[in-house]
């Protein structure tokens, strides 16, 4: 992990899983997704819930919330459980393959 480099962090992360997890390509679809999102207070930055990196635990009561430009995140989609997708995101206070919905 390398704070501020979330391209590299996911993309390190999804060879991990492919190169470590037996017939990966037959049991998950993975997506390196960017986070760009139309959000005040301009549309090219996006606000983020529980990010680690806030420094105002406050913005959003149980929030925290952080403004960036733009994010990547890994979700890994099961090809045999349908509805179990799992997001995958360094920079977030929430468990590291924390279930999608």
């Amino acid at each position: 992990y390398t704070s501020c480099w979330c391209e590299e962090n996911v993309y390190l992360l999804g060879k991990h899983f492919a190169q470590s997890i037996p017939n990966f390509k037959e049991e998950w679809s993975a997506y390196n997704t960017s986070v760009l999102v139309g959000l005040p207070p301009s549309p090219n930055q996006v606000f983020l819930c529980q990010a680690r990196h806030s420094t105002n635990p406050n913005l959003l009561r149980d929030n925290f919330g952080v403004i960036w430009d733009y994010h990547v995140i890994l979700l890994l989609k099961s090809l045999k459980s349908p509805g179990a997708t799992y997001i995958y995101d360094f920079d977030s206070r929430l468990p590291l393959g924390s279930l999608f919905e």
